[in-house]
């Protein structure tokens, strides 16, 4: 399955049946975006890039890499997904609001932010292992991300949810988790 013309020919029924929507919210002309299979390795499905900066005309991008391990209804959900995002950001609208998750569900999607588990897994995509390092509140522990723990380090704060106590570092270094 050439998922390049996919991606093109999913856009073309979008923008057909959104075409009359358009035209009653004032928008005469909406551009054909960048519709790009992308070999990156990421733990991502698809993406899109709204209209300006690098994408003048907006970008939907789907990572081969994921898409090689898809059926054909799992990839055609993450492209209708990317497609939704871009079609109802010319109403106004970002992110996983319920004009998108409308935009989505009328594309034929299925109306989920996220893909099933079945379709991405993440041990297989990932080369190495997300290492978690302990911390604890007034409360209970919390296992905090490499990531997150140098924000700590760099002056950031972070709180528990539950007790609002500040988060602190177990100073153990045999309670390093992975």
């Amino acid at each position: 399955m050439d998922i390049q013309k996919r991606l093109f020919e999913e856009w073309e029924k979008a923008c057909a049946q959104f075409r009359s929507s358009f035209e009653e919210a004032g928008i005469a002309r909406v551009p054909v975006p960048d519709l790009e299979v992308s070999g990156k390795k990421v733990r991502k499905m698809g993406i899109c890039y709204y209209p300006g900066g690098k994408y003048r005309n907006g970008c939907v991008q789907v990572f081969a890499y994921v898409v090689s391990a898809w059926n054909e209804e799992e990839m055609l959900n993450t492209i209708k997904h990317e497609i939704a995002h871009l079609i109802s950001y010319y109403f106004g609208s970002k992110g996983h609001d319920k004009i998108w998750k409308n935009v989505f569900i009328a594309l034929g999607g299925s109306g989920n932010r996220f893909a099933s588990s079945k379709a991405l897994h993440p041990d297989e995509m990932r080369s190495y292992k997300i290492r978690k390092i302990l911390y604890k509140c007034n409360c209970m522990s919390h296992e905090i991300t490499i990531r997150t723990h140098n924000k700590i380090k760099k002056g950031f704060k972070y709180q528990c949810r539950v007790c609002g106590g500040k988060i602190s570092e177990v100073v153990d270094p045999d309670r390093i988790m992975c």
